[in-house]
């Protein structure tokens, strides 16, 4: 579930990510840690899974999730994502530990 939030960040400005206390380009990294550069980008690099993020690195991946779940609505991220908004905060909350 969280990879199908993270797939939904490079589509958010870089004004967007900025308030969220990330900019595009830290972005672009940490997509890039996991093999997940971003849809535009391609990349097929392997990488860690976010249970090997580590924790001082989860709040801001907590605040870019939580961002993503807030400037969308439920239907269209169910649309985009294939989970209900519930489904999504209890994945976040349970990564997080609460």
């Amino acid at each position: 579930m969280l990879r199908q939030i993270a797939w939904q960040l490079p589509q958010f400005s870089e004004t967007r990510l900025a308030e969220w206390g990330c900019s595009q380009r830290e972005l672009t990294l940490l997509l890039g840690v996991f093999g997940h550069a971003g849809a535009q980008r391609g990349s097929a690099a392997g990488g860690v899974g976010f249970d090997e993020i580590p924790p001082h690195q989860r709040s801001l991946w907590a605040a870019l999730f939580r961002g993503v779940l807030v400037s969308l609505s439920p239907r269209e991220l169910f649309l985009r994502t294939g989970y209900a908004l519930d489904e999504l905060e209890a994945a976040i909350e349970s990564w997080t530990g609460g």
